[in-house]
């Protein structure tokens, strides 16, 4: 699998967030690596506790993305902490992968992307998203599942 490969060296042009009310469910990441416009999705998965990751060879906008319920928002510069993201190359992506405490299955409980100026954390906490720029050993601290961090997500959440 390829996934970490296009990513690594791209350069984050858009944010798109989807929420319920404060609650932080997804996050759209569109990047640009060697002139190929590629995007990715960290989301709360529906056991409230685990993320999902997925890449999709294009962007995605803002009407690509229909919930009755939910918020759709592209971060804004100017009003929004995720915008310490935009404009910064990915240098490295990984994958804190752990057995599910129901299943056993290999899955996904954090994510961390270091960036050129930033090391961001993306987590679940409590059935909603999180994450941390400055606070990320503290929270690793803290970790129940017992991850270790891989380069590439489990085969298994893409079954």
């Amino acid at each position: 699998m390829d996934t970490v490969a296009k990513i690594k060296g791209a350069k984050i042009i858009d944010i798109i967030s989807v929420v319920l009310e404060s609650i932080l469910l997804e996050l759209y990441f569109n990047i640009e690596y060697l002139n190929k416009k590629l995007s990715f999705r960290l989301s709360i998965s529906d056991d409230g506790e685990t993320i999902l990751f997925n890449k999709n060879e294009r962007w995605i906008r803002l009407n690509d993305i229909r919930y009755e319920a939910y918020s759709v928002l592209k971060v804004s510069t100017d009003k929004d902490e995720l915008s310490k993201l935009l404009g910064t190359e990915i240098l490295n992506i990984q994958f804190g992968v752990g057995k599910a405490l129901d299943t056993g299955k290999k899955v996904i409980y954090y994510i961390k992307i270091n960036t050129s100026k930033n090391e961001f954390l993306f987590f679940n906490n409590g059935d909603e998203g999180a994450y941390s720029y400055d606070k990320v050993g503290a929270i690793l601290e803290n970790d129940i599942y017992g991850y270790e961090w891989t380069w590439e997500p489990p085969l298994e959440q893409f079954k």
